[in-house]
């Protein structure tokens, strides 16, 4: 009896350790969740910046605030000019440790981060005047409400860019990680590639990679990141929108005689970083869509920034980088003395550029850009020529054609 009767009891007993054990199992595996659940949300903000910042506020509600027009009354005079940008200029190690370069997004902007770079209304006579003499002294600023541009940021839809751009393939320069620097293959030949490479790609392709880096990253150095190219050569649409940029401007085309490059603009994705250089030529950047944070070094501060010389594949440009935060003052001890001011550049503004004052861009988001250059500042060229360079040399127009010399 005691054999026959003992597996019933076996069965029994296992049935009811079952049914103890569920409510147990239960626990364990709403615990092992949320647990799990935890550390992958905290992976996503920390090393993705998706959902949530550094202080765990929600990036799906943040919304960009523009700053304040600044009080043209600041600007009457130059030495008003020069004592505002005097007073406004920060140690370069400073500005990039309170906000490193390669977190890009308005979620992960320090909360007291303050945008000193003056900024000036088209629709102000006062304020448009104030600016151009801001311009005249050869310093970089930012100005609002421009008509086209205004009108741009609304017409250059998805759709409207789509029927723009059609099913051509566009030139679209590839990185294997969010570091851009322009370089030239005529320099380059016993080298082999450079830090980049270009490809042709369709827009609705590109768009795709957009679409991926936007939703996964912000800034995150060891991605891919993409950068299409284009201008009003092989776009007429541009020239047409971007009324701005005509030769009769004479704000934003300062001399005519020398506008001889088409409107250049390059849609970027988040968290792309053009590396510190410096260019020739007066650059006006109309931000279409999206913006972009810019540093800028005065000419002056040349000589602490380590240029690549004019032989090399990546002349004008600085070795030093500041994408994360800190900068390498063993191997590059002088840059501890440079000086920058910041901007965020919003989207509908336009950003003006002086000849020679350097400059580092950050993708804060899925952007388009479009530049016009015109004409070359003397204003400067005594500081690029004491670090090996001739201000002309690279630029055209005048300047076609010449070489520049390395200062021994």
């Amino acid at each position: 009896m005691f054999h026959n009767n003992s597996p019933k009891r076996s069965k029994i007993s296992l049935g009811a350790t079952f049914i103890l054990l569920i409510p147990v199992i239960y626990i364990s595996i709403t615990l092992f969740f949320l647990i799990f659940g935890d550390v992958v949300e905290l992976l996503k903000s920390s090393v993705m910046n998706t959902n949530t910042n550094s202080n765990g506020i929600n990036t799906d509600t943040i919304k960009d605030i523009l700053p304040p027009i600044t009080d043209s009354s600041l600007f009457n005079t130059n030495n008003d000019i020069e004592l505002y940008y005097k007073n406004a200029l920060l140690p370069l190690v400073d500005v990039i440790k309170t906000w490193p370069p390669e977190q890009a997004g308005v979620a992960v902007r320090p909360v007291d981060w303050v945008d000193v770079v003056p900024r000036f209304d088209w629709n102000d006579i006062k304020s448009r005047e104030a600016a151009l003499r801001v311009r005249k002294s050869e310093k970089p600023f930012i100005i609002r409400n421009v008509p086209s541009v205004v009108e741009a940021t609304s017409k250059w839809s998805e759709k409207y860019l789509k029927s723009q751009f059609g099913n051509k393939h566009g030139t679209v320069e590839k990185s294997d990680t969010n570091s851009f620097m322009y370089w030239n293959g005529r320099k380059n030949r016993n080298i082999g590639g450079g830090p980049t490479n270009y490809n042709p790609m369709s827009w609705g392709n590109f768009k795709e990679k957009v679409k991926s880096l936007e939703n996964t990253i912000s800034g995150a150095p060891h991605f891919p990141h993409y950068y299409w190219h284009t201008s009003s050569k092989t776009d007429a649409f541009i020239s047409e929108d971007l009324k701005l940029f005509k030769k009769s401007d004479s704000f934003f085309i300062v001399d005519p005689d020398e506008y001889t490059v088409p409107i250049a603009c390059r849609v970027g994705t988040k968290g792309l970083c053009n590396e510190m250089h410096y260019d020739t030529h007066r650059t006006f950047a109309a931000q279409i869509i999206g913006s972009k944070r810019w540093i800028f070094l005065p000419p002056t501060d040349c000589n602490k920034l380590y240029l690549y010389p004019t032989n090399h594949m990546s002349s004008r440009h600085s070795p030093i980088d500041i994408n994360t935060g800190l900068i390498n003052i063993t191997k590059y001890p002088l840059a501890i003395d440079a000086m920058a001011i910041e901007t965020v550049v919003h989207q509908g503004e336009v950003a003006y550029l002086p000849s020679n004052w350097f400059h580092h861009i950050i993708s804060q988001e899925y952007n388009i850009q479009c530049i016009a250059r015109s004409g070359h500042s003397l204003v400067g060229d005594d500081s690029i020529e004491k670090c090996g360079f001739k201000g002309l040399g690279l630029g055209r127009g005048k300047g076609k054609g010449k070489k520049n010399k390395l200062i021994k």
